[in-house]
């Protein structure tokens, strides 16, 4: 497949998560791809987008853009709740698609998109960014080169801020209901978890303790406390199918100590991830490693000039394009979603069990 037009529900006029990330990479990547549509919340915010980024069609509707004929993958890039309505509406046209991560709100809700996938035999990706970071890339490699020999344990320690540090905006109030699917759990621990596991494999056997400490929330904009039910502490241990132990804390509000620390050890040495956002999938952490009885020394990752947001975007629409010119997929599809929506139901189960 030569170029692929790609239409993008979610690109917003001026600001927005689309428009930080998918669009900067899908331009770096214009040999490859061409955004040939647009679909907003509404026909006139399609068209302030189109005329924004000089895309060619302004989609009325979701429908409208999956069904025309210059859009090839569609990007699904707006708020949970929202994308199994959308994606199915690609899938009804028949085209390829690409969902923002978590596909769904909860494990049943992915089930039911991945089996329709399945059914209509049509390729899916879902944006699970963390793993195709290039830090993320280059710790698989160092593990699977035996780098710090054979793992004995590996622990994170996270922090993440608004919205789950007892303040947020009107437009993020969603992100504090376990409903919505959209959570600390489902997002930034998810996505830790995805890249964990592509690291150093899944987990044997584990517990989980799940906190809620903030129990409502203030909404600046608006000076208003809401009741949140999203956990603020989440706590996983346990044993890794290799035997190594592993522990991930993930609490809501930011560390004066840092906001991401991950320490992997190995029979040879050790390996210290460590960054100011725990958020792993913008990818904005600095590796180090340090043989047995030596000190820790800085490794260089590729020199990239898209903005963060961006990068880990454009290396899996670089994968995207391979895969849909018929090469074996490296992005997670909506099984691997759902595989994951689950895991993330069971540790919600243990967690909160009396």
């Amino acid at each position: 497949m030569s170029r692929i037009g790609v239409g993008i529900i979610g690109l917003s006029a001026g600001a927005g998560w689309a428009a930080r990330s998918h669009l900067p990479a899908l331009r770096a990547l214009g040999d490859r791809f061409a955004i040939t549509a647009v679909a907003g919340s509404s026909p006139e915010r399609s068209r302030a987008a189109a005329s924004d980024y000089a895309i060619p069609f302004a989609a009325d509707s979701a429908d409208a853009l999956a069904a025309h004929a210059d859009v090839d993958l569609v990007v699904v890039a707006v708020k949970v709740p929202e994308h199994r309505r959308l994606v199915e509406a690609a899938l009804a046209a028949g085209k390829a698609v690409l969902c923002e991560w978590p596909l769904a709100v909860d494990a049943a809700e992915a089930d039911r998109l991945a089996r329709a996938a399945a059914d209509a035999r049509i390729k899916t990706f879902v944006g699970l960014q963390a793993r195709g970071t290039a830090a993320v890339q280059r710790l698989a490699q160092l593990i699977a080169d035996g780098a710090i020999g054979d793992i004995l344990a590996s622990n994170i320690s996270a922090a993440v801020g608004v919205p789950w540090a007892g303040v947020t905006d009107s437009s993020r109030t969603y992100l504090n209901r376990t409903a919505s699917g959209a959570t600390m759990l489902t997002i930034p621990f998810g996505h830790c978890l995805d890249a964990m596991t592509l690291v150093l494999g899944d987990y044997a056997r584990s517990s989980a303790e799940l906190v809620t400490r903030r129990t409502e929330t203030l909404v600046k904009d608006e000076g208003v406390m809401i009741p949140t039910d999203v956990a603020d502490q989440i706590m996983v241990a346990g044993r890794l199918a290799s035997g190594a132990a592993a522990s991930l804390h993930y609490r809501g509000g930011l560390s004066a100590a840092g906001n991401f620390r991950w320490e992997i050890n190995g029979t040879k040495g050790d390996i210290l991830v460590t960054g100011g956002d725990g958020h792993l999938q913008y990818g904005l952490v600095e590796i180090a490693l340090a043989k047995t009885g030596k000190a820790l020394a800085p490794l260089a990752l590729p020199a990239d000039p898209l903005p963060p947001h961006a990068r880990a975007i454009a290396a899996q629409y670089r994968a995207i394009h391979a895969a849909l010119a018929g090469a074996p997929s490296t992005v997670p599809d909506f099984a691997h979603a759902a595989a994951l929506h689950h895991k993330l139901g069971a540790i919600a189960a243990k967690g909160t069990a009396s």
